[in-house]
């Protein structure tokens, strides 16, 4: 509505500018091909560790360190796939990244592999469980005819992969 150019859906070409991410509310990005997935997920710093600063004490690399080890030991049981399929997964990558002396985001991609084909299952979501602060989750899922997205709020909600 500002005529500004920016036509992302997604917020993605406002995200970064200074103040524009939202604390308590994450993105997550599943592109699905058969039986396996990459799930790309970005969220405030503020909304897994508890600050944005960069880590200097030994207090807050203690904090930052546990809290990425949670998201990426607990991610299968945040981002629920059905369980028939035999999906696991793995953390490709997992990094806090400083846009600022005060802002600060949680960036991680994860591997997902399954038994079975994704194509008409459903995926559940619980974040708020493992980290409160996270209320709202925006998901976005690619699949190989289309792309359907969705905002789970407080866990509720789920997201069918397109056929």
């Amino acid at each position: 509505t500002s005529g500004d150019g920016k036509s992302s859906p997604s917020g993605a070409k406002r995200r970064h500018q200074h103040g524009a991410h939202v604390h308590g509310t994450a993105t997550v990005n599943i592109a699905v091909e058969e039986s396996t997935a990459t799930v790309e997920f970005e969220a405030p710093a503020e909304s897994i560790i508890g600050f944005e600063h960069k880590a200097k004490t030994a207090a807050d690399q203690h904090k930052q360190a546990t809290a990425l080890d949670l998201l990426k030991n607990n991610i299968g049981s945040m981002l629920i796939f059905e369980s028939g399929l035999g999906c696991r997964l793995s953390p490709t990558s997992l990094d806090v990244v400083q846009q600022s002396d005060e802002h600060a985001e949680v960036h991680g991609v994860f591997a997902v592999t399954c038994d079975s084909p994704l194509a008409g299952s459903k995926v559940r979501f619980a974040f708020t469980k493992t980290f409160p602060a996270m209320r709202t989750v925006n998901v976005q899922v690619v699949a190989a005819t289309q792309q359907v997205g969705a905002t789970i709020k407080q866990d509720r909600g789920e997201v069918e992969v397109p056929r």
